[in-house]
């Protein structure tokens, strides 16, 4: 009983969120200094009520309950209730306007800027073509383009759609993509001798993964599903094409170059498959040059100045409104780092050394998580897709605990 309750609780606080976001323009959704017409809006802005911040984060807490004890009972719950229950949430997540974030008119201003306007996206800054429509929905500028040249080419084919038709195009693929995420985990945990269920249920019912990644419509999304089909063909034996999988989603965005090592180190033919994840590389390098010229590069630069960055709710930067320091300065950046490399680094050492690589990924994307100074809510996608394919509890409890500092650090000040 406790487990249908959980469920029916995650889909009505999901539901109140979407359209509490699409009635009016409030924080939900940061697009809406661009206007807020009905494209955006979407199909469910017909309750006409304000969520609060206090209102938000006692929603978001509430997920946060729902998903602890949905995973508790998670053995208890009719299969087809508990795969149906996450369609249901992305369905309704798809329908939502962009929640908590703006990305996605970023990558879409990108896109529009190179096919309608003839400018590099490494080499122009976002937002920087006012005369365009979607020039006010976007709002970060003065950036060049971050991400990889496969998902770059990958947004151009969406512009004819128009803004609308291709906001909508690019929610649809996120929603997808997060669908087929859990699909596979669910192929993979049965392919390594595991219940499907509870690792369903970590990633699909996840509030962080839902409200942030799927329903602010974020290309780690895709990323992820990459990834995560580079690591099926993997466990299926198909070493090769998992290495070229692989290559393809640093392609798309080079978060999932810390996966790549792992996955050579977990090969049987690891010069092979080190061989075949080069040559896919230098192939997606020659389509970059190709396609951007030198600027092709420049996403590194970009990349460096973003871990310049404070994030007030890193876990550093958290540490410091405890211990008494303020973001993540010089010193404890420079500590932070050096134990992050250094965990890394042990991950490696023991993948080299024969333990489970898809494991050791998701401990080294948890290192990377816990060390950085620059942390988003959305990035906790990078870590429980992997950790809901662990044998043992320690890697989903680890995923939990840090979807519980993801939600608490941006949730809790709102309450007072």
């Amino acid at each position: 009983m406790f487990g249908l309750v959980s469920l029916a609780g995650l889909v009505a606080a999901t539901l109140t969120i979407v359209s509490a976001a699409a009635s009016r323009p409030s924080q939900l959704v940061p697009a809406r200094f661009g206007g807020f017409p009905g494209w955006l809006r979407g199909p469910l802005d017909g309750v006409d009520y304000v969520l609060f911040p206090s209102d938000i984060a006692l929603l978001f807490l509430l997920m946060t309950a729902c998903y602890l004890v949905a995973l508790a009972c998670v053995r208890a719950l009719p299969a087809g209730l508990l795969v149906g229950t996450i369609v249901a949430l992305h369905a309704i997540l798809f329908l939502s306007p962009p929640l908590l974030s703006s990305d996605m008119f970023g990558y879409l201003d990108w896109a529009r800027m190179a096919v309608l306007h003839g400018l590099n996206p490494y080499a122009t800054d976002s937002a920087a073509v006012v005369s365009d429509p979607i020039y006010g929905f976007v709002r970060w500028q003065r950036l060049t383009s971050p991400y990889g040249p496969l998902f770059t080419l990958g947004t151009y084919g969406l512009v004819p759609l128009g803004v609308a038709g291709s906001v909508w195009a690019f929610k649809l693929v996120v929603t997808l993509c997060s669908l087929a995420c859990v699909g596979l985990i669910w192929r993979m945990r049965e392919a390594r001798g595991l219940s499907p269920l509870s690792g369903v249920a970590l990633y699909g019912l996840n509030p962080a993964v839902l409200i942030y990644t799927v329903g602010g419509f974020h290309n780690d999304a895709i990323m992820m599903l990459v990834v995560m089909g580079a690591a099926a063909l993997m466990v299926a034996g198909r070493e090769p094409a998992g290495a070229v999988a692989g290559s393809l989603a640093v392609a798309v965005k080079s978060s999932a170059g810390l996966v790549i090592p792992f996955l050579i180190l977990g090969a049987r033919e690891r010069t092979r498959t080190l061989r075949v994840a080069l040559a896919t590389g230098a192939g997606v390098l020659a389509v970059s040059l190709l396609a951007f010229g030198g600027e092709a590069l420049d996403f590194i630069n970009v990349l460096g100045e973003q871990q310049t960055l404070d994030s007030p709710t890193s876990v550093p930067a958290q540490l410091g409104a405890l211990l008494g320091w303020s973001g993540s300065p010089t010193p404890v950046r420079v500590v932070a780092s050096t134990l992050g490399v250094a965990g890394i680094a042990f991950c490696a050492l023991r993948t080299w050394r024969g333990a489970d690589w898809i494991e050791s990924a998701a401990w080294a994307t948890l290192v990377l998580l816990v060390t950085s100074s620059w942390l988003l809510a959305w990035y906790i996608v990078w870590l429980v897709p992997l950790a809901a394919l662990a044998r043992g509890r320690a890697l989903a409890g680890a995923a939990i605990a840090m979807t519980l500092f993801v939600i608490a650090v941006r949730t809790l000040p709102n309450l007072w």
